[in-house]
């Protein structure tokens, strides 16, 4: 069985990511990216728990599926960050 079946792990994977993001933007933390940086922790927790639920989800297609899920999240994020102070 792998690790991340149980919510234990899922949900402090997903409290680290948060933590890592939330630590390396301190300086220029907003609500909004505080906001956004917890929805996008919330959704990756949901992605790795779907992934860890399916057949197969730890061969290499479900692996490039869940980081492209992850990829996309975070792109979206930065999209609703950035359009409102660009650089």
């Amino acid at each position: 069985e792998l690790k991340e079946n149980r919510l234990g792990p899922l949900l402090l994977h997903g409290f680290l990511m948060l933590v890592a993001h939330a630590s390396l933007l301190a300086p220029i933390l907003t609500w909004k990216m505080v906001t956004l940086m917890v929805v996008a922790a919330a959704l990756h927790t949901a992605t790795d728990a779907v992934r860890a639920r399916v057949r197969g989800g730890d061969s290499l297609a479900a692996f490039f599926c869940d980081q492209a899920v992850h990829g996309a999240v975070l792109l979206v994020a930065w999209g609703k960050i950035t359009t409102e102070h660009p650089c």
